[in-house]
């Protein structure tokens, strides 16, 4: 990618040995942290915040012959648990990484919206959740591109049996899938486990929320390995062995 006219690279980008300056009234981003970012890495985002950053403070130092016997650092943390304090977080994130990769901003401000416009939606810190599992998978797979959101991540942050469907907001949120026709896919609701009925589930977060039976005919097997070829929107068929009956 070629330099913006009239400013050279070395002006423009942050250098990966140098602590960041995000602005008046907040602490500069130590080096490490800058590094971190710039190639991709996971970092947590309190890590960013001029109050954990200000709060490092060395304990006494005792000395023997010259040679140094104690010397830590305590931090006070303050753990994120609001979007306010998220959203400071991630802007701070969001100026690093786009000072050194400008075509960043737009994927990263549609991320940021769809994070606050979640956290609006549904109570509790499933928001939360999905933000953190989704940074953690876009940095193991080196993903740039964070304008759509993880469908198989956000349904299973934001969806359980004990708690409503989130239909209304995939509806209206940046990345959510389209029909031809204009209506929401309604397979980003489904019951039934995706992944698993591809034959692909390779879930690490836990028990997955989702059935994990035939979501062709509710059989105990994968839709892969459905006997019955056709769809169970349009025709009816005597119930699978070992399944719980067919649909109409």
């Amino acid at each position: 990618m070629g330099s913006l006219p009239g400013l050279e690279k070395s002006s423009l980008w942050p250098k990966a040995d140098k602590a960041f300056i995000v602005g008046p009234g907040h602490a500069p981003i130590p080096a490490k942290l800058v590094a971190k970012i710039m190639e991709g890495q996971f970092v947590e985002l309190a890590d960013l915040l001029s109050v954990n950053l200000r709060a490092v403070e060395l304990e006494p130092q005792a000395f023997l012959e010259g040679k140094l016997l104690v010397s830590k650092s305590k931090r006070c943390q303050v753990e994120i648990d609001d979007i306010l304090t998220w959203a400071e977080a991630f802007t701070i994130f969001e100026m690093v990484t786009c000072a050194a990769h400008p075509h960043r901003w737009s994927d990263l401000t549609k991320y940021k919206l769809l994070i606050i416009q979640t956290a609006r939606q549904f109570s509790g810190t499933a928001w939360l959740e999905y933000n953190l599992a989704f940074r953690k998978d876009a940095a193991a797979s080196g993903l740039s591109d964070w304008s759509k959101m993880n469908l198989d991540l956000y349904n299973f942050h934001l969806r359980s049996p004990a708690t409503s469907s989130p239909q209304q907001l995939l509806s209206s949120l940046p990345g959510s899938s389209q029909s031809p026709a204009g209506n929401r896919d309604t397979s980003v609701c489904t019951p039934f486990c995706r992944s698993w009925n591809d034959g692909k589930y390779l879930w690490p977060f836990g028990r997955c929320r989702f059935h994990h039976i035939c979501s062709n005919c509710e059989g105990e097997h994968a839709k892969v390995n459905c006997p019955f070829p056709c769809s169970a929107r349009h025709c009816s068929r005597s119930p699978s062995p070992g399944g719980r009956g067919g649909r109409y």
